[in-house]
């Protein structure tokens, strides 16, 4: 470094590393350019088309910060033929004084290799459980891309141990499904608080955001994907007696995906609020826009599906799509959403505590569940949507039926046992007053009963205006049973 360009440095506090030899046309390599940048320890600036050869390796003591700010995603970019740009620093934990700040803006960073590097890691080295201050790292007005259509990154942003990152205004693009644009990782005893990440843009990744170990908060506003395979895939650890679990936020969003939009296993909460879902309707293959999971021993509860609308796409003809899906120890989930064209619309397991609000609206009559207090398989009716009010399932309990006719809308709720005669058979129930089976209706089931493994669906065709008709598969023949229906028609 010429003691003209040291000075000057001093005095604009930033380095350019086109006046330290860089090619800002991408014709000769920049690596030992951007050396000499690095070695400085100021920010960098940047403006240029700059081919990298290897990968840019960032070490930052205690207290030392990185900056590198570029003049827009088409005016600053970093062309990898391998590597990618890594950045390691020690977390500060809740320590005062000078601590480490991490901001990288404006860059497009693109590769020439095949799926074998990420192109932005960022490693906090602490090992213990800490929170580091919030916003020290800050990543906004980035693109990742290949720059053929055989390129790709493993992980366009790679975050390992980060506590607190806010990410804006980032875009991500494979073109063939093969790259996860953000990995969030924690390891050994470390546990990442609060990611913010807003306006996020992927088209044609694998994974747009995928989740691993203990973080313990991400929120995503204005999150878009469109033509992945999977939207959002975290998988919790949560180790025996800790006192915080993670919660997803997924607020203002749009996600287009061939798999699962929304996949959770371990997540204590996830609230999801104003966004639009498109589902695949696949034969081949189970999609859920909203897949809850939960181990034994580690429950999931309250989730809320709130102003959400979930539409699927192409013919749902054999399609094995559901909108919401709640496993075993998912507790407490609410819907309240608009869900059309769907295999399923609301698939949840004994005892859960699934309520779909009065206000969803539930078309092609699909949801399935046993236990009382959830909403069971709805059929029937031509009126290509229907409405469950989960007040009307309180009526039914502690009492046999519950019939009422007012106007042109009919209500019967009911519950009946019955001895199971084979594994798969239609049962026919009795009604105290005829049912308008000529007018648009549904028909929902509850009940603790059938058990894990038998299904209960509602016939609407086959039921007339004095009977209802359920089809029962996976029964034990000799076995008691009961349902618990509401029939709703106008």
């Amino acid at each position: 470094m010429t003691k003209a360009f040291e000075n000057a440095s001093k005095l604009r506090a930033w380095a350019d590393p086109v006046a330290l030899g860089a090619d800002p046309t991408g014709t000769i390599a920049a690596d030992a350019a951007f050396a000499r940048a690095l070695a400085t320890r100021l920010p960098l600036r940047l403006a240029g088309n700059f081919r990298l050869d290897r990968g840019l390796s960032v070490t930052l003591n205690a207290g030392q910060d990185f900056i590198m700010d570029g003049a827009g995603p088409e005016a600053a970019r970093l062309v990898f033929l391998t590597g990618g740009l890594s950045v390691t620093y020690l977390g500060d934990s809740n320590s005062s004084g000078d601590k480490t700040s991490i901001s990288i803006s404006g860059i497009g960073i693109e590769t020439e290799a095949v799926g074998g590097a990420d192109a932005l890691r960022i490693t906090n080295t602490t090992g213990a459980v800490v929170n580091d201050t919030a916003g020290n790292v800050t990543l906004s007005n980035l693109s990742f891309a290949g720059t053929t259509s055989a390129a790709y990154w493993l992980n366009a942003i790679a975050l390992e141990n980060v506590a607190f990152p806010d990410l804006r205004g980032i875009k991500v693009e494979d073109g063939a499904k093969r790259t996860t644009a953000l990995s969030i990782n924690t390891k050994g005893n470390y546990a990442a608080v609060d990611t913010t990440i807003d306006s996020f843009k992927c088209w044609e990744v694998a994974t747009a955001v995928k989740i691993r170990g203990r973080a313990e908060g991400v929120y995503l506003n204005h999150f878009v994907v469109v033509g992945g395979e999977t939207g959002i895939d975290w998988q919790a650890t949560i180790p025996a007696g800790a006192g915080k679990k993670p919660l997803l936020l997924l607020d203002n969003s749009h996600i287009n995906v061939a798999g699962t939009a929304v996949r959770t296993t371990d997540v204590a909460q996830v609230i999801a609020s104003d966004s639009l879902i498109y589902l695949a309707n696949r034969s081949d293959k189970a999609t859920y826009a909203f897949d809850f999971q939960a181990t034994n021993g580690v429950s999931s509860e309250n989730n809320r599906i709130n102003g959400v609308t979930i539409i699927g796409q192409g013919d749902r003809t054999g399609s094995q799509s559901t909108a919401v899906r709640c496993g075993a120890n998912v507790f407490g989930v609410t819907v309240d959403a608009t869900i059309d064209n769907v295999g399923t619309c609301v698939d949840t397991v004994d005892e859960n505590r699934t309520v779909i609000a009065p206000g969803s609206r539930l078309s092609n009559y699909n949801v399935r569940s046993v236990g009382m207090y959830n909403v069971g398989k709805v059929a029937g009716g031509t009126s290509g949507g229907v409405s469950v009010d989960s007040t009307l399932q309180m009526e039914a309990i502690g009492a046999d039926s519950y019939e009422r006719d007012q106007n042109r809308e009919q209500l019967r709720v009911g519950s009946f046992t019955y001895t199971c005669s084979s594994n798969d058979e239609t049962v026919t129930h009795p009604l105290t007053r005829p049912y308008r089976t000529d007018a648009n209706g549904m028909v929902a089931c509850f009940g603790s009963w059938p058990s894990e493994g038998a299904v209960v669906v509602p016939d609407l065709p086959a039921s007339t205006k004095d009977t209802l008709s359920f089809r029962v598969r996976g029964g034990i023949p000799g076995a008691p049973y009961r349902i618990n229906y509401i029939a709703y028609g106008y």
